[in-house]
């Protein structure tokens, strides 16, 4: 390990370990050249991911909201609004280009109410799920929370992997007030965590009006 990495390490162990630079120091003299390979790259790893998560809450301090008629929400600061092919969606995408949401949007008849509006939506989640397998290999994960009932309607989130493109994403299917929408977050050579800490902080903003 030469004296950059090693510096690098004792300081990352010192503030996220709580270990003394100096006890650190004799335990990297008595490491192979394969566990301090293997540890810096470990160490690199979580500092990467750190700094995208710095990223996107220094991101949402500035979040820019999206109003609609019959809801609204908010994405992070920079994001691009895209140009769509269809009237009932929207799309978005990260100043990277690497990260894209779509929200689609449909009405349904507000007569339709209580179990009937329950079965109606789980017959929407299996649709979206029927959907998203045809493109996965069969062992590639794909997962849909229970049904949760909100205000006058229910919601459920969603989320899988494509293991042929490197593609995770994540979703969130609304269906109250009128109102169906899907929130849809895409990208590829992401981290689960990386996805997350987007979707987590785009979903918790969606609001029916």
């Amino acid at each position: 390990m030469d004296r950059l990495s090693q510096r690098l390490l004792r300081g990352f162990l010192h503030r996220f370990v709580g270990e003394e630079v100096s006890a650190e120091s004799k335990l990297a003299m008595r490491m192979t050249s394969n566990q301090n390979s293997l540890l810096m790259r470990t160490v690199l790893n979580i500092i990467a991911t750190m700094g995208f998560l710095s990223s996107i809450i220094s991101a949402f301090a500035q979040d820019e909201t999206y109003k609609d008629p019959a809801f609204t929400f908010s994405h992070p600061a920079g994001w691009t609004k895209l140009s769509s092919s269809t009237p009932d969606s929207l799309s978005f995408s990260d100043p990277t280009g690497s990260l894209h949401l779509t929200v689609s949007v449909m009405n349904y008849n507000t007569s339709v109410t209580g179990q009937a509006l329950r079965d109606a939506f789980e017959r929407v989640i299996q649709h979206r799920m029927d959907a998203e397998k045809k493109f996965m290999a069969a062992s590639d994960p794909l997962e849909h929370s229970s049904t949760e009932a909100i205000p006058d309607g229910y919601q459920s989130h969603f989320h899988g992997y494509e293991s042929a493109k490197n593609r995770r994403f994540t979703g969130l299917l609304l269906m109250a007030k009128g109102t169906m929408l899907c929130f849809y977050i895409e990208g590829t050579n992401k981290t689960e965590a990386e996805l997350k800490a987007v979707s987590d902080v785009i979903f918790s903003k969606v609001k029916l009006r």
